[in-house]
């Protein structure tokens, strides 16, 4: 049976209803930061479309070039004019009225986070950092920090690198069955957001390991004696989340490699600080 008094139940339950009020401070500001940037990506989507279908349009046209040569190269006699006619330019489409307003609402949303991650990160801080101890505090920081530079390296590669080389490859292919690309602009989007997130979330590798070694989950001798296994989930997460084709897998599969093996070191600066902090205790 309770003893707790009348008081002291009334006393327990202040706490409870002053975080419950702040994380609803939190979470509105939050969403009022997301609605904002929803409504800047809702403005902006038109050239960050253009932006993130520019690899395709990249590789279709030169692959065009190469089809126009190719084509006179095979007949002297064929004209420039005559040559280009008959290898059609790359034009994004649609099938129902309905889908430019849907794509154009999706991108709005992912660019709206985007923009409000930073916010939203602070809001989520500053519900949390009042409960963390002071060395808790300095582990968490460098981690939301790393977030977003993170991400933005794995995003970067992605567009750089992966993209331009991934549908160079799948257009060829498309050619060897005689076929002309006629890209969905809505399956096209779809399919770039899901790689963004695959390759930004991906590159968060090292700060989960470091925040598992924080809080004693994991240890470097550990991590060392998983490396096999780890290279080999490292390269089939590569093949899932990329196009099929070896070049892109390689292309994130050895990044994801690295970051496990800084991964290991950092995990080692984590253990022997905490090895410092304890001796001087």
């Amino acid at each position: 049976m309770s003893t707790e008094t009348p008081d002291e139940l009334e006393e327990s339950k202040a706490p409870l209803i002053e975080h419950l009020v702040e994380l609803r401070k939190r979470l509105m500001f939050g969403l009022i930061a997301l609605a904002a940037g929803a409504v800047f990506g809702y403005l902006v989507a038109a050239p960050v479309y253009d932006f993130l279908i520019q690899p395709l349009e990249d590789a279709y046209g030169d692959m065009r070039q190469e089809r126009i040569a190719g084509l006179r190269a095979e007949d002297p006699s064929l004209s420039l004019e005559a040559a280009q006619e008959r290898v059609p330019v790359f034009e994004p489409v649609y099938i129902n009225v309905i889908e430019p307003f849907i794509m154009k609402l999706k991108l709005s949303l992912a660019i709206g986070f985007a923009v409000a991650f930073p916010l939203i990160a602070s809001q989520i801080w500053a519900f949390i950092a009042p409960g963390l101890y002071r060395h808790e505090r300095r582990a968490f920081l460098p981690i939301l920090f790393g977030m977003p530079v993170l991400f933005l390296t794995g995003a970067s590669l992605l567009y750089y690198i992966v993209m331009p080389l991934a549908w160079r490859f799948m257009i060829a292919v498309g050619s060897d069955f005689h076929a002309e690309l006629s890209q969905r602009i809505g399956d096209y989007l779809g399919i770039v957001i899901q790689m963004i997130l695959a390759f930004g979330i991906s590159f968060q590798l090292p700060l989960v390991l470091m925040l598992l070694a924080r809080v004693g989950i994991i240890g470097s001798e550990a991590l060392k004696r998983f490396r096999k296994y780890a290279i080999v989930c490292v390269f089939a997460f590569a093949a899932m989340v990329t196009p099929p084709d070896v070049i892109s897998q390689i292309i994130l599969g050895i990044p994801l490699w690295l970051l496990y093996e800084l991964s290991i070191f950092a995990v080692r600066l984590v253990e022997n600080k905490r090895a410092e902090t304890a001796d001087s205790v």
